[in-house]
């Protein structure tokens, strides 16, 4: 069989076991000051929040379509035939756009773009479940019709300390409640049918809306044969500790449960602390 790639942008966060020989991660870019770090590779997250928290202003910028045709070209050059290429969502970033250009420029490498409308780990669920058909020995074109018939059906929800972050990096999409800050009401973010952030329920305490993320997830996948769930966090380990316990308790239905950080990039336009939840029917 033909060597199959999984391309992702560092947007998607993936559990360390799947960070694996034919998994390649295309980095997103992180600018602190004028000087411009790749995401995940000269900048870390823990970096990010400290300079976050002292005041420091970042941006983040995608990857340009030349890039991305010289970054496949290199992959092919290694053997590799075909390639699932792995975005965030095209409502959030233009990293699907220069995926789907930048390998127009590349012959010899058969390859699909996934647009997975989501974000982080919600993103991860889509390439940890490529990495597993390819593996099982399953067609390129088969993998790529599941990914696609999967991205509806795959949820990701979060909550953050402040929207502020958000609104400095014009990420705040369709989110609703900003001025309810004023009244310390908080809003559960997901991503909607087009990929952009969205308010799914307003609560009046981060662990209202932490018991809201988990009743969402309970109630959506409960009656699923079987599932993989992430939890992912900044700064937020004892949540991300209680929403394990409820989840393993409330559904019994789960195949494997990930924790995870979050990217450099993404932490930029989120802030210093998030908790994340999602889930993914295996």
């Amino acid at each position: 069989m033909d060597k199959i790639a999984v391309v992702v942008d560092s947007g998607i966060d993936l559990p360390e076991k799947y960070k694996k020989e034919d998994v390649f991660v295309l980095p997103l870019k992180v600018i602190k000051e004028g000087v411009t770090y790749l995401d995940g590779v000269t900048i870390t997250p823990d970096v990010i929040v400290k300079d976050l928290l002292a005041g420091c202003e970042f941006k983040t910028s995608l990857v340009a379509p030349g890039d991305v045709t010289e970054f496949l070209k290199k992959i092919r050059d290694k053997g590799y035939k075909q390639a699932i290429l792995v975005s965030i969502s095209s409502g959030l970033s233009g990293t699907y756009n220069a995926f789907v250009n930048g390998a127009e420029d590349v012959e010899g490498l058969q390859t699909e773009a996934i647009d997975t409308l989501s974000i982080g780990m919600g993103a991860g669920m889509h390439a940890i479940e490529a990495i597993d058909l390819i593996e099982s020995g399953m067609k390129f074109e088969d993998v790529v019709k599941i990914l696609r018939d999967k991205i509806a059906q795959s949820h990701v929800y979060f909550l953050v300390g402040t929207l502020d972050y958000l609104v400095k990096g014009g990420r705040i999409g369709k989110v609703t409640g900003f001025v309810g800050q004023m009244l310390n009401l908080k809003p559960v973010i997901t991503c909607d049918f087009e990929g952009i952030y969205t308010t799914v329920a307003t609560v009046r305490s981060h662990l209202q809306g932490v018991n809201k993320m988990i009743d969402l997830i309970v109630e959506t996948y409960k009656d699923y044969k079987m599932i993989n769930i992430g939890i992912a966090n900044c700064r937020r380990e004892e949540e991300a500790a209680y929403i394990k316990q409820e989840i393993e308790k409330r559904l019994t239905n789960i195949n494997e449960l990930f924790d995870a950080g979050i990217s450099p990039a993404l932490t930029v336009h989120t802030g210093p602390d998030l908790i994340g939840l999602t889930a993914y029917p295996k």
